[in-house]
């Protein structure tokens, strides 16, 4: 990660997005399932971004629980993370 503005992250919403993701359980299942079928679709850095960006969109709405807009996130970076995160997922498949 390259812009460490806030807590790491690029800005608040990019950081808040990764905090919610990383802090539900359902969403936690719900993205490790995400990923598994992303890489049986062998889809590309930009096609999970895009993915994963429009299944947060649909999940959360237009903000997270607490306001940040998921519009100013920073999905190039939230993808990295989650790549990071479910790396074991990527590895299976030798991604």
């Amino acid at each position: 990660m390259n812009n460490n503005d806030y807590n790491g992250y690029t800005n608040r919403a990019t950081w808040n997005v990764v905090l919610w993701a990383s802090n539900d359980g359902g969403l936690y299942d719900y993205l490790r399932e995400m990923y598994d079928r992303m890489i049986m679709k062998d889809m590309d850095e930009t096609e999970r971004e895009q993915h994963i960006k429009a299944n947060l969109m649909e999940w959360y709405g237009s903000t997270t629980p607490d306001g940040d807009k998921l519009e100013d996130a920073d999905w190039f970076q939230i993808r990295e993370t989650f790549d990071e995160s479910y790396d074991f997922i990527l590895d299976a498949y030798n991604l």
